[in-house]
């Protein structure tokens, strides 16, 4: 008898496109079947849908697009959100062990993440989209990932989540609603998603800090041990350099973001004061000759900026930079020439940017970085439905059979995201 295939829709909603990945779901991987990206003008800002119609109408062709491509249709369909707005919130809340020997046992479990779960201060429009049970201590010094059956005087619990406004889901239900996708079997925030799709398991692991300068934002995440430790949006990307572009050198904004990736660059020492080029004058049949430092002058004040705004995040938490194995750069600001330099200089760390194809997990042709958090959401896909993500939210189907610590585990942590 012949094994079903899961065959997966994974939709990227960002500032200036949506792109969709097509993937067959595998044990060890996703193989990517097919690929569709489709600009998007008007229908996003900051990661929030501001405009229905043409959000949908950008979804429908792009998933039209990668269907086309696979040759297949899909079963099921993942979505990344924007995190503009959203946040994410540690607790943890400690339980007194009162049996005679000391033993931990299922109860006292359930009641410590019962207790951290009553001090959460969810505001009225928001929802819990992200909830990590990270790890237990036993007497506030040893950790450990599942302390039942052990011997403790005291068990704290703790907790990472990840809140975002009930809008923002809504709304992009909404807008796949109006495009005819069926119902989605689970949302990720972009930034966990990119992270899927550009992150190695050793970094994972020893610790690494993602930069994703989008369009629109520019996210930040921090993790260890595959645990997600941190999370910000910051609400400015490399759509900013452009407009930065178009009002400096009074040029319309399609001529700035061709100037920007055609001759922009971060790194000011390689332009020469010869280099001149020429641009049209916005509302004008005028042009105009200047030197291509000027341009690149812009982009690198801009750029720094954003990169200042990521190390005061970073200061937040008092990042120990020798104790991570670097920074993983990514989205469509990490295309500008000199942008892994300049953030290796600013921020201290080892700097690479990341790409889809270099995760053991995707499997197949990933067209270019522009794709990676579609991709990423597949990879996140398939681990939840597998039962092997840090990330423990939304319900999820799975014929793998679980401990009864595993499924109390999902159970407590089961709400939001789907």
């Amino acid at each position: 008898m012949a094994i079903k295939r899961k065959i997966i829709a994974g939709i990227d909603i960002g500032t200036t496109k949506v792109c969709t990945c097509i993937g067959e779901m595998r044990s060890e991987d996703i193989k990517i079947l097919g690929s569709g990206m489709v600009p998007l003008d008007r229908g996003v800002s900051q990661g929030l849908i501001n405009h229905l119609m043409e959000t949908s109408r950008a979804v429908k062709e792009s998933v039209d697009m990668a269907v086309q491509k696979a040759d297949v249709d899909f079963s099921s369909v993942w979505v990344s959100i924007g995190g503009y707005r959203s946040h994410g919130l540690s607790l943890s809340t400690t339980r007194t062990i009162t049996s005679r020997n000391r033993g931990i046992a299922k109860e006292d479990v359930e009641q410590v993440c019962r207790d951290a779960k009553t001090k959460i201060n969810i505001p009225e429009d928001h929802e819990i989209l992200h909830s990590q049970l990270q790890y237990f201590l036993l007497d506030g010094k040893a950790e450990v990932d599942d302390p039942c059956g052990m011997t403790a005087d005291s068990l704290t619990a703790n907790l990472f989540l990840v809140l975002t406004p009930s809008a923002v889901i809504a709304n992009t239900r909404n807008a796949l609603a109006n495009a005819d996708i069926p119902a989605i079997e689970g949302m990720v925030l972009q930034q966990i998603a990119s992270g899927c799709g550009v992150l190695s398991p050793d970094e994972n692991e020893l610790g690494v800090v993602h930069i994703n300068m989008g369009g629109g934002t520019t996210s930040l995440n921090v993790i260890h041990r595959n645990r997600l430790l941190y999370t910000s949006v910051l609400p400015v990307g490399a759509c900013q350099i452009t407009k930065d572009l178009a009002i400096t050198l009074r040029t319309p904004l399609n001529e700035a973001e061709k100037l920007k990736l055609r001759l922009g660059s971060v790194s000011l020492d390689s332009i020469t004061p010869e280099e001149v080029v020429e641009i049209s004058l916005i509302g004008t049949n005028q042009a105009n000759r200047i030197p291509r430092v000027t341009v690149c002058e812009i982009i690198h004040e801009r750029c720094s900026e954003i990169l200042a705004a990521v190390q005061r995040e970073l200061d937040k938490i008092n990042l120990r930079r020798e104790a991570f194995t670097g920074i993983v750069l990514t989205g469509g600001g990490a295309r500008l020439h000199g942008m892994a330099s300049l953030t290796e200089s600013m921020l201290k760390m080892p700097v690479r940017i990341g790409g889809p194809n270099q995760v053991p997990a995707v499997k197949g042709e990933v067209p270019d970085i522009m794709h990676a958090t579609a991709a990423g959401t597949l990879v996140y896909a398939r681990d939840r439905l597998n039962q092997n993500y840090f990330v423990l939210d939304e319900k999820r189907p799975s014929e793998k059979k679980r401990s009864k610590f595993e499924a109390f585990r999902d159970w407590m942590l089961g709400e939001g995201g789907s």
